[in-house]
């Protein structure tokens, strides 16, 4: 019962999932592609969206890794330019209604498979050792589902494994089957198949031969490589008010790849008839007519009028797509509505408390405090001696007694003060309720010694409001504990702080990086107090790897990042596997302000040597 409930707990490795997901991108040419992990591998011709198969979980990272990059390489290298939704349209229609209908699509699904490996592999001699591993897992697993759904009479599903093990290790290693044997002459005769179309007419003669021995159709999709509706790779239905000039080339849609202008970043960003028109039928257009008048284009556009204008898209208006620049911040959080409001505070609640927590943590301040005026000023007094050239110094006695005596000296250089600026920010959400309190002091602590110090810092209470969340707006709030201005105490404000409802991490993460990047200061620290778990309106797994993209891109606008942990129990295995996963190695969990102090000194003790030596 353990191990299941662990399996059902699993996170995705967020990090490994993203590599895999710019793969794609590049492979595809489109950086809207998103990438997730589910049973089957798939591609999802809506969304747009792929998906690597589960199945190369809990394995060796060699046959890992070759499995999930074997996976993408047949989703944008072979069912993305070449898999033809014409012919596949056919088969079912041929197929509808029939026994075997299920079983045609796998079948097909599975030859198209075979196909792609064998063009892949002869165009990308370098993929031969991962697809080598790929079959030397697959197929003894293929083996062992054929003979559990033979065993209970599935014959459609036995048979797809069947034709699995026939294609993937040749005929000569078919298991004995009496009723399947029949259709190996036909396997075996020489062909070339060089399209979908050639695959549904091997598919179709193949169900022709084994109709009389498979009493039952595939009951589970074992190859479902292609998810979606279909429908818009049909023919255009034309809208009452455009002429027959305007309607664009005519014909179906034959593959995902022939879909590629809809996925462009402007068709996200703009929505409404006349984008629609002009990416699909953009041919004969009244654009250019200087007798028509142009407008700008709005979401509902009457089609008779096709406007040329800016990009007015409402989801602009909401949340600025180039925060942070990537991927998942452009399809995750186009619906968000950013609002900022101050804390409202009373000075008369919790002063008793502030005042206990000020004496408790006086030593750890002034530890920390030490630390930063160290590293911020190098002292002028410091001396550099025993060199070649320079000064000449007071001891003179190795003049006489070395060979090569060093007896000059030289001051050291004037000290450079460290320009810094800081950026709490506070996970708002209910599941840190029970870890407030602790977080409260440890804000409490760092705000302290940064006053202190005199460096300016914004401390920051995030969360989503899960009540008013529907799908074309989520709004999420911003409470400013302090600004970057502000001298003055926020020790009221910061114990005037509240659990709400979901957390956005990833957005959150990138309006904080946004507002750092504002600053004039050379040196920009972000830290970040969370228990790790992002969850807001569709974006459960999803937000594990938009927070973990959003970490990557501080690192690389040259924010240093530190997330922070500090409850009052111990940090469980899990948690902290969560925490890795999300934010690498920058973290400090902790259950004890005194383990809290010296896990968070030696991190920021590492960043700010490497910022020093940039001085």
């Amino acid at each position: 019962m353990e191990k299941f409930i662990r399996f059902n707990n699993e996170l995705v490795d967020a990090r490994e999932l993203l590599h895999f997901e710019r793969l794609a991108q590049a492979w595809m040419n489109s950086s809207l592609v998103e990438l997730s992990e589910r049973q089957l591998l798939e591609l999802n011709t809506e969304a747009p969206e792929l998906a690597v198969s589960v199945f190369w979980r809990h394995r060796p990272e060699a046959v890992s890794h070759a499995g999930r990059v074997t996976d993408v390489l047949l989703l944008t290298q072979g069912f993305f330019p070449y898999f033809a939704f014409s012919a596949y349209q056919e088969m079912k229609d041929d197929t509808q209604g029939t026994s075997h209908s299920e079983l045609a699509k796998q079948l097909l699904f599975l030859v198209e498979e075979v196909r792609y490996t064998n063009l892949i592999l002869s165009k990308r001699k370098g993929t031969r050792k991962w697809f080598r591993q790929r079959h030397e897992t697959v197929i003894p697993y293929y083996l062992q589902q054929y003979m559990n759904y033979f065993k209970r009479s599935f014959d459609g599903d036995a048979f797809v494994y069947y034709m699995a093990i026939a294609f993937y290790q040749g005929t000569l290693h078919l298991p004995h089957n009496e009723s399947f044997e029949p259709i190996i002459s036909y396997v075996n005769q020489p062909r070339v198949l060089q399209s979908t179309q050639d695959s549904k007419e091997f598919v179709l003669g193949l169900l022709d031969r084994s109709t009389e021995f498979i009493k039952k159709d595939a009951t589970q999709a074992h190859f479902q490589h292609i998810t979606g509706a279909y429908a818009h790779f049909k023919t255009f239905t034309y809208h009452k008010g455009m002429k027959q000039g305007e309607a664009g080339a005519e014909g179906d849609k034959e593959s995902v790849s022939d879909t590629l202008p809809t996925w462009h970043q402007q068709s996200e960003d703009e929505k409404g008839l006349h984008l629609r028109f002009e990416i699909e039928h953009g041919r004969d257009s009244e654009l250019a007519d200087p007798n028509h008048p142009t407008e700008e284009g709005e979401e509902g556009h009457a089609p008779a009028s096709i406007g040329l204008g800016k990009d007015t898209s409402s989801s602009r208006e909401v949340y600025d797509l180039t925060i942070g620049n990537q991927s998942h911040a452009i399809g995750i959080h186009q619906f968000v509505k950013k609002i900022e409001r101050e804390v409202v505070i009373d000075k008369k609640f919790a002063t008793t408390r502030i005042a206990t927590v000020r004496y408790e943590q006086q030593p750890y301040v002034k530890q920390l405090t030490e630390l930063f005026k160290k590293e911020m000023a190098r002292k002028q007094t410091e001396r550099f001696s025993n060199l070649s050239k320079g000064r000449l110094q007071k001891n003179l006695l190795p003049f006489f007694t070395e060979e090569r005596p060093r007896i000059f000296y030289r001051k050291g250089q004037e000290s450079k003060e460290l320009d810094a600026v800081f950026y709490l920010l506070i996970d708002g959400s209910a599941s840190m309720q029970d870890k407030l309190e602790e977080t409260k002091e440890a804000v409490l602590y760092l705000h302290d010694v940064l006053r202190e110090l005199s460096i300016p810092h914004m401390i920051v209470q995030h969360y989503e409001d899960a009540y008013d969340a529907i799908d074309t707006y989520q709004p999420n709030y911003f409470e400013i504990v302090h600004s970057y201005n502000d001298k003055g105490d926020a020790a009221h404000a910061i114990y005037a702080l509240e659990a709400h409802e979901d957390n956005r991490d990833g957005y959150a993460l990138r309006v904080a990086g946004e507002s750092l990047l504002a600053r004039p200061e050379k040196q920009k620290f972000l830290i970040y107090f969370s228990d790790g778990e992002p969850s807001a309106f569709d974006y459960r797994e999803k937000g594990i790897v938009d927070t973990a993209e959003a970490v990557q891109w501080l690192e690389k606008q040259h924010i240093a990042f530190l997330h922070l942990f500090l409850s009052e129990v111990q940090v469980t295995e899990e948690q902290f596997q969560l925490f890795r996963i999300i934010f690498g190695r920058k973290t400090a969990a902790t259950h004890s302000l005194d383990q809290f102090t010296s896990e968070a000194r030696r991190l920021l003790k590492r960043m700010l040597d490497h910022l020093v030596k940039q001085l």
